[in-house]
Formats: structure tokens, C-alpha cells, sequence
């Protein structure tokens, strides 16, 4: 709590609270029943666990969920973020640019987005690549242009399959 760290932060383990911290570099958490609040992380932040709340950070890069479940993201401000392998979240109340579920393809299924104030200037506000059962609602999409018009929201692609998905 409180600490001021000159380069990037890596912890694993379980119960961990990391709250008030200005983080230079990156933040990378690997570990369940974790809570991380009201930090200033400098670069991105990543996450490999259950069971954690991610709550008012301040995140200059982009946030990355890999094989995370039943996670809360709630309140915080961040560039993009990236989920892979990741079910049952919870990401609501933030302010960001860009969400690509469903990553390489790598399904992510019943996660629920809500009440998010996506905006960005980029070809795309949310892009589900690969996922099933995932819920969207109440979130504000906007200012996508991108070099051919811009997409609030992009669907499937290429051998990508996202279905069952309610907007």
C-alpha cells in the first residue's frame, strides 16, 4: 500500500491486495482472490487468475485477461483490453477504447460487459473474434472511424466462430 516503484511489478500467489501504488512500468498478476485498487500503473497490466476484483486503477496501457474467470473489472480507465481464455467476468463502469474478446481466436464465453464508455478514434470499439453467451448492455459506443469508416462493433471474421452473444 503506498509504495512507489521505478519499474514493473510482478506477484503471484492469493489474497493479495495491492491498493495505492504508482507503478512505473507494468503490473502483472498471477494468482486468485486477489484485489488491486486505486493504482497508477504507467504501463499495462496483466492478469492470469480467478476470483479477482480489478477496481479504479488508472492504466496508461492495455489490460490483458488470459485464462481469467469470474473476475470484477469495475471503474477503471485503460487504452484496451485483451481477453483470451476467459469466462464468467464481470467488466462494467470503465472507460477505454477498445475490447477484443475472444483474442486469436481463443474463445471467451459468458462474461458480461455493461454500462463501459468505449470511445477511440481506431476501427473498432469491441471486437469479439471468438466467444459464446457473453452479454453486452448499457454501454456507450462511440468516434470510431478508422481508415474505411469505423465499426462500434465487430463480429466473428476468418474461421472465427461468436455465437449466441446478446447486444
Amino acid at each position: 500500500v503506498g509504495n512507489k516503484l521505478s519499474s514493473s511489478l510482478q506477484l503471484s500467489g492469493a489474497l493479495l491486495n495491492i491498493t495505492d501504488n504508482e507503478v512505473a512500468g507494468s503490473l502483472i498478476v498471477d494468482g486468485s482472490n486477489q484485489t488491486v485498487a486505486n493504482n497508477l500503473i504507467m504501463g499495462s497490466f496483466e492478469s492470469k487468475g480467478s476470483f479477482n476484483r480489478i477496481i479504479e486503477n488508472t492504466i496508461d496501457g492495455e489490460i490483458n485477461l488470459r485464462e481469467s474467470s469470474f473476475n470484477s473489472i469495475i471503474g477503471n480507465s485503460f487504452s484496451t483490453i485483451y481477453m483470451e481464455h476467459s469466462d464468467s467476468n464481470f467488466i462494467s463502469c470503465n472507460a477505454f477504447s477498445c475490447l477484443w474478446l475472444g483474442f486469436y481466436g481463443h474463445t471467451c464465453s459468458n462474461n458480461t460487459v455493461s454500462k463501459n464508455r468505449v470511445t477511440g478514434s481506431g476501427l473498432w470499439g469491441i471486437l469479439m473474434g471468438a466467444g459464446s453467451y457473453n452479454v453486452f448492455h448499457d454501454n456507450l459506443i462511440c468516434n470510431y472511424t478508422g481508415i474505411h469508416d469505423g465499426y462500434g462493433i465487430a463480429i466473428g471474421g476468418n474461421h472465427l466462430v461468436a455465437e449466441h452473444n446478446m447486444f
